[in-house]
């Protein structure tokens, strides 16, 4: 926390709690009263930070001021999404998302069908980074197929809805992941792979679950008509074979050879680019101009439509607007000693890596909770306790993985949130029916909590870093 100078109060507790119960609870009624969107609400929010905080003595301009330094730290962050956009529309027009989704429905078994849905959509949400897409496109297609084997569509829902939240976790292309990192300060790929720690094992258990689900519930029959309408979409519209997936590789062995993930994701654009034109015979100036608007798709078929019509820098704007008017908030609220109080407070019960582990895994449900948003919760939970992880030695992707664990998973199973809403409007399922088969959801912050409570996987700040730090 910056210096508070002599004109500026130090918050009291009460006060710190009532100015931040006051902002979320707004938020929070606007999210659920009014469905204003989260963009609007955060930035409004700034208003009444900014007159709790002139009680301390703040000005708007220097309020301002502590707005732009936090926001300042998330400006790689805001080019590796707009570059992740760029990188969408250039694989959907290279025909690099249709074949990987293509190559996935073609390997459905019935006796199996659990463990592929996950499967796919995992590849799928990893491939766009959106666990939102997947669900509205081949996880509607997966819903069907599971009607017509007779198997509960709750326990497919939850399939879908944990292989979708595994590359919403897990893909350098998603916001949430994009988000955590940057409200941690922590590289992107420094914060995925600390994730496999936990999300490798509950993925693997709850793979194993479906596939003994699977067996259960498998009939005799399998009606593959919902997939073969994708399958010929696909094959009608694009070029199905490896040469579109070379994009892919050129991200991997960029990503391998641990160059810049802004310019890694732009030459894989590129290089989708350059097959979307000489391959799959795409115009040059659509293609560009799908960079900025996204894929059009050249067809009548909604269910095409549905699946192809996305990317573009401009469906990145946003979240990158969401990021930028969060970290602002959080920037002020750091900065007047609002969440320095709280914390000071909070610091008094944590003794041990258990106890911080466990608070920040409430916190982040509680962020949620409160304000039906998973960007708000990793930008509550990443601020309050950057420090006393510091403090524990404990580097800052164990936090990041944390508020993913909980706040990217979480966000699902909280029923009032806009995921959880989304989910039951998108797959026609209730919470109830969902809830007990999303089993990633739950797993994975399950492992989280045994990590903090044994200490494996907690990596540590060694002499030479924490000089740095």
């Amino acid at each position: 926390m910056e210096s508070l100078e002599k004109n500026h109060k130090k918050p009291t507790l009460a006060y710190a709690v009532i100015s931040l119960v006051t902002i979320v609870s707004l938020m929070a009624i606007g999210l659920v009263v009014f469905k204003a969107n989260i963009q609007s609400l955060m930035l409004l929010a700034w208003v009444v930070m900014g007159l709790f905080a002139m009680r301390l003595g703040w000005s708007f301009e220097e309020l301002e001021g502590a707005a732009f330094r936090m926001i300042h730290q998330a400006l790689q962050a805001t080019i590796l999404m707009a570059a992740v956009g760029v990188l969408i529309a250039a694989w959907i027009s290279a025909g690099t998302v249709p074949t990987i989704i293509y190559a996935g429905l073609k390997v459905i078994s019935p006796k199996f069908f659990l463990l592929t849905t996950t499967v796919i959509c995992a590849i799928t949400s990893t491939a766009t980074g959106s666990s939102w897409t997947t669900m509205g496109t081949v996880g509607l297609a997966m819903l069907g197929v599971g009607m017509g084997l007779g198997i509960p569509v709750g326990l497919t829902a939850g399939a879908i809805i944990s292989g979708a939240y595994f590359g919403d976790k897990m893909s350098p292309l998603s916001d949430s992941t994009l988000l955590a990192a940057a409200v941690c300060k922590v590289p992107i790929f420094t914060h995925i792979r600390h994730m496999i720690y936990t999300t490798g094992p509950a993925m693997l258990i709850a793979c194993a679950l479906y596939t003994f689900l699977g067996f259960k519930y498998a009939g005799n029959a399998f009606n593959q008509t919902d997939v073969n309408a994708i399958l010929s979409g696909f094959s009608s519209l694009f070029k199905i074979s490896w040469i579109t997936i070379l994009p892919a590789f050129v991200v991997l062995f960029m990503i391998y050879k641990k160059y810049s993930a802004v310019f890694s994701i732009l030459l894989g654009a590129i290089a989708g680019m350059v097959i979307a034109v000489l391959y799959q015979g795409a115009d040059l100036q659509t293609v560009l101009a799908a960079v900025w608007s996204g894929f059009e798709p050249d067809t009548s078929d909604e269910l095409m439509i549905s699946f192809l019509k996305r990317g573009g820098i401009s469906s990145m704007m946003s979240t990158i607007a969401l990021m930028l008017f969060a970290l602002g908030l959080g920037g002020m609220m750091r900065e007047t000693g609002i969440l320095h109080v709280i914390l000071e407070h909070l610091a008094k019960g944590i003794k041990s890596v258990p106890r911080l582990v466990l608070s920040t895994m409430l916190t982040s449900y509680f962020g949620s909770a409160i304000s039906g948003s998973m960007h708000f919760s990793a930008v509550i939970t990443g601020t309050l306790f950057e420090e006393l992880y510091e403090k524990f030695n404990l580097k800052a992707e164990n936090l990041s993985r944390i508020i993913e664990d909980c706040g990217t998973l979480g966000a699902a199973l909280i029923p009032w949130s806009t995921n959880a809403v989304f989910i039951m409007g998108m797959l026609d399922v209730s919470y109830l029916q969902y809830l007990p088969y999303a089993f990633l959801n739950w797993i994975d912050p399950i492992i989280s909590l045994i990590l903090g409570v044994t200490g494996i996987a907690m990596t540590k700040i060694v002499a030479q870093e924490k000089k740095i730090v």
